[in-house]
């Protein structure tokens, strides 16, 4: 999701938190629900990096390809 993100919108944090992802989706103008997935998703990616729940990996590509499909569905990715 970083790279895509980083290819698609020019976003230059390398190891963003979710907060980061946020903030920088708000600039872009966003909408809050895309804000709002992104902040689940990424906090979802750093209990998975840094604790290793019951999270599934494949859940985890899943919810990435979802979220990538509602960002470009918003207008701000034109």
């Amino acid at each position: 999701m970083r790279r895509y993100l980083h290819e698609r919108f020019d976003f230059a944090v390398t190891d963003p938190t979710p907060a980061d992802v946020v903030a920088f989706l708000k600039r872009r103008g966003f909408a809050k629900e895309c804000c709002a997935r992104a902040l689940a998703f990424f906090r979802q990616c750093d209990a998975f990096r840094f604790t290793k729940p019951e999270i599934d990996a494949k859940s985890l590509i899943a919810e990435a390809s979802q979220l990538i499909q509602a960002l470009e569905a918003d207008p701000c990715a034109r």
